[in-house]
Order: structure tokens, then C-alpha cells, then sequence
């Protein structure tokens, strides 16, 4: 497997552009086609990689046009997931709005 198959899998193959994921890779310091193996998983630019696939997909609008569908529940788990690889590698986090109502002022 390699870097990229692995980050894709991270995210569960959710439909968007492999070059989307080249991407992210080369701007973590990653070579997307190299193989895969534990010492990578482990590495802090692989998990950061994957922190930022995560963030990716969730920014992404309307999934389901794509085939894909994500439930609410599904977002807070990816942000937790993320959260925790940015919180652990002192990264800025992902600010989940749940809770969060917006609001109209009338002038």
C-alpha cells in the first residue's frame, strides 16, 4: 500500500481528487507513492496528513451529490479524531459549531 492508498483509507475513500491528497501529503513533507509502513503510521507529518484529509472532507459541500453521506454523528467523531492528532502535535484545531446558533442583527 502506499501513502496515498493509506491516507485515503483514513478518510474511508471518500470521493474527492487523489491529486487533493497529493497535496496534502507534499505539504506535510510526505512522498505520496512511497510504501506505507509502521514507522510512517506513527510519523508526525503521516498523522498530521491525515489530520488535515479529515478537516478536507469535512469542509467538503454537499457529499452526498458525491455518493457519500455523512451524519452529524460521523462529523463529531471526525473531528474528535483530527482534534486529537492536532491537539497531541500541537496543531491549531478544528472548531466544531455544534451548538454554535447563528445569529441576524437588523439594522
Amino acid at each position: 500500500m502506499t501513502t496515498l492508498e493509506a491516507l485515503k483509507s483514513a478518510v474511508n475513500n471518500y470521493p474527492y481528487e487523489d491529486n487533493t491528497i497529493m497535496a496534502i501529503a507534499i505539504e506535510r513533507g510526505l512522498d505520496h507513492g512511497s510504501t506505507f509502513t509502521t514507522e510512517l503510521a506513527k510519523s508526525k507529518e503521516y498523522q498530521l496528513a491525515k489530520a488535515d484529509c479529515i478537516r478536507y472532507v469535512l469542509g467538503m459541500v454537499n457529499l452526498a451529490q458525491s455518493g457519500a453521506s455523512v451524519t452529524q454523528t460521523d462529523i463529531r467523531a471526525k473531528i474528535s479524531i483530527a482534534n486529537a492528532i492536532y491537539r497531541r502535535l500541537g496543531e491549531p484545531l478544528i472548531q466544531d459549531t455544534d451548538g454554535v446558533r447563528p445569529t441576524v442583527t437588523i439594522l
